[in-house]
């Protein structure tokens, strides 16, 4: 069994792909987290933990602690995702996933609404220890607006030194329809 926490429902993104940034964001508590994370970690039906595939665990206030703990206590396999932009420190987890929603400026500009430079800057400056504390992993989401015939290729250049595995996948119009009229 899978186990997802929710750190935190902040997001400094605004991913038109997205609706949660759209919702009132919520932080866990320092003293929720610790609880809940040494009996996930203690739980024999729990295999992984999936932190933060909402908002992003950058913006937490408490984060350096959150990190603390999860690095003293880490007994299962873990996986991290962020948008990176305000990505400070890379913890020694599993699997650190950086979603990157891009082939160039103006798609990824388009869908995140965050600086295109500044986020691949501050990815790249992490390079060496994304090599040696994690597997890492770009993903980048293609969608309606920002699907181009070449896009693969695109994300495979942009990333071409990324010391891990580089992903692209598709949403399809269907999806969302509700966040993309607004």
């Amino acid at each position: 069994m899978d186990c997802k926490i929710s750190v935190t429902t902040n997001c400094n993104a605004r991913c038109k792909t997205c609706p949660v940034w759209m919702c009132a964001g919520e932080d866990m508590s320092l003293s929720d987290f610790i609880q809940i994370w040494g009996t996930v970690m203690m739980e024999a039906r729990v295999n992984r933990v999936l932190l933060n595939n909402t908002g992003d665990m950058y913006v937490h206030p408490q984060r350096a602690e959150i990190w603390s703990v999860i690095e003293a206590q880490l007994y299962k396999p873990t996986i991290v995702t962020t948008n990176a932009a305000a990505m400070d420190y890379v913890p020694a987890v599993s699997e650190f996933i950086i979603s990157f929603n891009g082939h160039d400026k103006e798609s990824y500009e388009h869908t995140t609404g965050l600086d295109f430079e500044d986020v691949q800057a501050r990815i790249r400056s992490f390079y060496p220890d994304l090599e040696e504390k994690t597997k890492a992993e770009i993903h980048c989401l293609i969608w309606g607006e920002t699907y181009v015939p070449d896009a693969e290729k695109k994300v495979r250049d942009l990333w071409s030194e990324f010391p891990g595995r580089v992903r692209v996948s598709y949403k399809t119009e269907n999806q969302q329809q509700d966040i993309l009229a607004a």
